[in-house]
C-alpha cells in the first residue's frame, strides 16, 4: 500500500481499510478508530484513505492480468489439488463525483474468484462414501435451510444449537487435505474481463505452492 504524503503505517492502513470493509458506514469507521485505536479521523477522510488503497490495489490487479497475458505458456508443478469457487453479489452504487448524498442508485454485479491450494493424500477407495455427520442431523439441516430462505428458527431449535457440542465432523474428517494456501480476486467486471484477472490469480498461487 504505496501512499504518499500520509505518515501513517502500513498497518494503520490496514485497519482502516478492513474497518471499512466490515462496518456499516466510513463514520463507523471513525468511531471504532478512536475508540479502539486512539486514532482520530472524520468519516470523509476515511472515504478518501479507502478509495486510495483501492485505487492501488486495483492498479496492481490490472498489473497483474497484463503480465499474466504477455507471458508464454511455463511449465510449473502444480499443487496437488486445487480448489476454485466463484460467487457474485449485487452491491449497491451510485454515481461518483456528484458531492454528498446519493445519486442515481442502481444495483451492479460483483465477481469474487477464491483460489485455493490444498495437499492431501491419494486413496484407493473413497476413505468418506457417506454425508459428513452434521447433513445427517435432520433438525439442523432444517434450520440450515431455513437461514437460506431468511427465516428465523423456532425459539426451542435456536436454544437447543446453542447448548449443542461443535460437531467434530470436519476434525476427525478421515484424509482431510491440508490447505496451502488461499487467495481471493475481485472485481466489478464484466466476465470476459474479469477471466484473466482470475487466471493471473491462479498462476500467482501457482508459483506460491511450487
Amino acid at each position: 500500500m504505496r501512499l504518499d504524503g500520509h505518515s501513517y503505517t502500513p498497518a494503520l492502513l490496514e485497519r482502516i481499510v478492513t474497518l471499512a470493509g466490515r462496518l456499516a458506514s466510513f463514520g463507523q469507521v471513525a468511531i471504532a478508530l478512536e475508540v479502539a485505536a486512539d486514532v482520530k479521523l472524520t468519516g470523509r477522510h476515511v472515504r478518501r484513505l479507502t478509495r486510495e488503497v483501492g485505487a492501488d490495489l486495483a492498479r496492481r490487479r490490472d498489473e497483474q492480468a497484463d503480465r499474466y497475458r504477455e507471458l508464454p505458456p511455463q511449465e510449473r508443478q502444480p499443487p496437488a489439488v486445487a480448489v476454485v469457487e466463484g460467487d457474485g453479489g449485487r452491491p449497491g452504487t451510485r454515481r461518483s463525483g456528484a458531492g454528498p448524498g446519493v445519486h442515481q442508485p442502481q444495483a451492479k454485479e460483483d465477481k469474487i474468484a477464491c483460489l485455493i491450494g490444498v495437499r492431501g493424500e491419494a486413496h484407493a477407495a473413497d476413505p468418506q462414501p457417506g454425508p459428513p455427520g452434521a447433513f445427517r442431523d435432520a433438525r439442523r439441516v432444517a434450520r440450515l435451510v431455513r437461514q437460506f430462505q431468511g427465516q428465523a428458527p423456532p425459539a426451542d431449535e435456536t436454544a437447543a444449537a446453542a447448548d449443542a457440542p461443535p460437531a467434530a465432523d470436519a476434525a476427525a474428517r478421515p484424509g482431510r487435505p491440508e490447505r496451502l494456501v488461499r487467495t481471493c480476486v475481485a472485481g466489478m467486471n464484466n466476465s470476459r474481463a474479469f477471466g484473466p484477472l482470475a487466471a493471473a490469480e491462479a498462476q500467482g498461487q501457482e508459483k506460491g505452492t511450487s
